[in-house]
């Protein structure tokens, strides 16, 4: 094995993913391996890390796997496809920055709420207490 390549285990521990996730991000075409070992096993380049990081920033901030897929399909197509993958990242971002407001609003409700209970409580404790005579 070359040194700059991996096993698909070597990419799974790497990378925290499984080596069923691996295939179907392979199978979606998200990552491609780099060749294949004289035995038929997979071999990934050292870059497929960084690579796989990335996808998981996407996956987790909500873009749909269907949309990373064709980010990756751009990004297979070389700097012919800068253009089309920075519209498709800043169209990202305006949705995640649109999320993290509304996700700011609940928070301020869910905070309101809870301090409501909080006084409702200490009330009710308070009005519960009894002097000794």
């Amino acid at each position: 094995m070359a040194k700059n390549t991996m096993s698909i285990g070597e990419l799974s521990t790497a990378s925290g993913l499984s080596t069923h996730t691996l295939r179907y991000y392979e199978k979606l075409g998200v990552l491609k391996p780099a060749d294949r070992a004289a035995s038929g096993h997979r071999l990934y380049r050292s870059d497929a890390i960084a690579w796989l990081d990335f996808v998981l920033r996407l996956k987790i901030t909500g873009m749909p796997l269907a949309e990373i897929r064709k980010y990756a399909q751009l990004r297979a197509g070389g700097d012919a496809t800068l253009q089309s993958r920075l519209t498709m990242l800043e169209l990202h971002r305006k949705r995640l920055v649109s999320n993290i407001a509304a996700l700011s609003e609940n928070l301020t409700a869910l905070d309101l709420k809870t301090k409501t209970y909080r006084k409702w409580l200490k009330a009710q404790q308070a009005s519960n207490i009894k002097v000794k005579p």
